[in-house]
């Protein structure tokens, strides 16, 4: 019912996801992010709490080690339902499928991303995302959404995306002056392409007040939606 790319940028170390689905509201479902650790993606069967016992596994793990699949620690989540993936700033990218997970199914990886999909239309879906993400370049948001209409191009969920959202948050974050991408749409006919139009409002947008050192020098002229201020 879901599909989604989690991914590492290896240059500015930024971690992001995007993922689209026939559910509403998982935006606030599937992803689960933790500052300094990293970001968790639970599906099939989204479980916010198995989301919060695999990043309290992740932030315990010692510098090094590969964590893999957290099988131990997630056992009493019924995994065999679940789908999930992972992505931390230490640079781990990690996806497991449970075998009673609905419809095709399935996760494929690499070194800079992770894609995890059930109830696809295709089997196509998960190799398109990860090879449009791997073969662009460019900020990671656009990267990821690149990837996730390319996944929608091969049929994405069979039952047909009603939403879908796109999260990026910077290494520094929630220090230094990045603000997190945190995009979403709910009961949409086309939610991703939805999410493409957000993205080009929010570009062109100045800088997010609460990261501006003086939001009153903002040109109310360069923001055609923001109506100017009255004299």
């Amino acid at each position: 019912m879901t599909f989604t790319l989690i991914a590492i940028d290896r240059e500015t170390g930024e971690l992001g996801i995007t993922s689209a689905s026939c559910w509403p509201a998982l935006g606030g479902l599937v992803p689960r992010f933790r500052p300094g650790v990293g970001v968790v993606a639970t599906q099939n069967f989204s479980n916010l709490m198995m989301a919060e016992t695999m990043l309290d596994e992740l932030a315990r793990l010692p510098a090094g080690d590969h964590p893999g699949h957290l099988g131990a620690s997630i056992s009493s989540f019924k995994p065999a339902v679940r789908q999930y993936g992972y992505a931390t700033f230490r640079g781990h990218l990690f996806g497991w499928t449970g075998d009673e997970c609905t419809g095709i199914k399935g996760h494929l990886a690499d070194d800079q991303c992770v894609a995890i999909g059930n109830t696809l239309a295709s089997e196509d879906v998960l190799s398109a995302m990860v090879e449009r993400f791997t073969s662009t370049r460019g900020p990671l948001a656009d990267r990821l959404l690149s990837a996730l209409m390319a996944g929608q191009a091969m049929g994405g969920d069979a039952r047909g995306p009603m939403a879908a959202c796109l999260n990026v948050w910077s290494p520094n974050y929630p220090d230094g002056d990045e603000c997190p991408i945190d995009f979403r749409v709910d009961l949409h006919d086309a939610p991703v392409q939805a999410l493409t139009e957000i993205m080009t409002e929010y570009r062109a947008q100045p800088r997010p007040m609460v990261w501006r050192p003086d939001p009153i020098t903002i040109d109310d002229k360069k923001c055609p939606r923001i109506k100017p201020v009255s004299e």
